[in-house]
C-alpha cells in the first residue's frame, strides 16, 4: 500500500483529531510547514485538530495558525471542546506509550459509533530487524519507544477494551527516500510481513 494516498483518502472532508504529529515543528516551520503531514491534512480536512504531549511546541504552532491542544492520549480530557470525530490519527506514536490500554479507554470520549481510530506502528518482524539480528546488532529499538506490538496483541488490545479491527495491512513509509527503504519495500511486495510498519483500524463495538 501506499500510505500517504491512502491517509489522504480517509481524511478528506472529515473532522480529524491527529495526536502525538509535532515531529521536528521548528524544522517545518523554516519551510512555512510545507513537508509536514498536519498541514497537508489541513488542505483537505473538513476540520482538523491537533494534540501532543510537547508544551512548548504546541504554543508554538498555536501562534502559527493550527488548532493544537496540549494532549496526553492517556489522560487529557478535551471531548468538550473537540466532540466526536470521524478519523483519530495516531501515527508511529502507540510504541512510545506508558500505558496503551488507558490509552484506549481514554480516546473512546471522541468516538462515535462511526469513527475510525486510525495506528500505525513499526512491525518487529520487518526485514530491517530479520537482518541486524542475524547480523547480532539485535531490533531497531529507538530509545524513547516502550514495546513492540504485533496484529496478535493489537487484537488482543481491542477485545480487551471494546474495539473492533475493521483493517490491517503492511508497508514502509517514504520507499523512495534511500536505498534502504526501497530494498524493504521491495521485499514487502513479495511478503507483506518484511515491510517496515503495519496499519490498523480499530472501531468501538456499539
Amino acid at each position: 500500500m501506499e500510505i500517504e494516498s491512502f491517509l489522504d483518502e480517509k481524511v478528506k472532508n472529515k473532522r480529524v483529531f491527529e495526536i502525538g504529529g509535532l515531529g521536528s515543528f521548528e524544522n517545518y516551520s523554516k519551510r512555512n510547514f510545507q513537508n509536514w503531514r498536519h498541514a497537508k491534512i489541513k488542505k483537505i480536512a473538513k476540520a482538523l485538530y491537533g494534540g501532543d504531549i510537547n508544551s512548548r511546541g504546541v504554543e508554538f504552532v498555536k501562534s502559527c495558525g493550527f488548532d493544537y491542544f496540549y494532549f496526553d492520549i492517556e489522560k487529557t480530557d478535551i471531548s468538550q471542546e473537540l466532540g466526536y470525530i470521524d478519523i483519530i490519527l495516531l501515527l508511529d506514536v502507540v510504541e512510545h506509550l506508558n500505558n496503551v490500554g488507558m490509552a484506549l479507554e481514554n480516546i473512546k470520549k471522541y468516538m462515535s459509533d462511526n469513527t475510525e481510530f486510525i495506528i500505525t506502528t513499526p512491525n518487529p518482524m520487518s526485514l530491517n530487524n530479520i537482518i541486524r539480528t542475524l547480523f547480532f546488532k539485535g531490533l531497531n529499538t529507538l530509545e524513547d519507544h516502550t514495546m513492540w506490538l504485533d496484529i496478535c496483541n493489537v487484537r488482543q488490545l481491542a477485545a480487551r477494551y471494546g474495539f473492533e479491527v475493521i483493517y490491517v495491512d503492511y508497508f514502509t513509509f517514504n520507499p523512495e527516500s534511500n536505498f534502504k527503504q526501497m530494498i524493504i519495500n521491495f521485499a514487502g511486495k513479495i511478503n507483506k510481513y518484511f515491510h517496515q510498519n503495519f496499519i490498523v483500524i480499530l472501531k468501538k463495538i456499539k
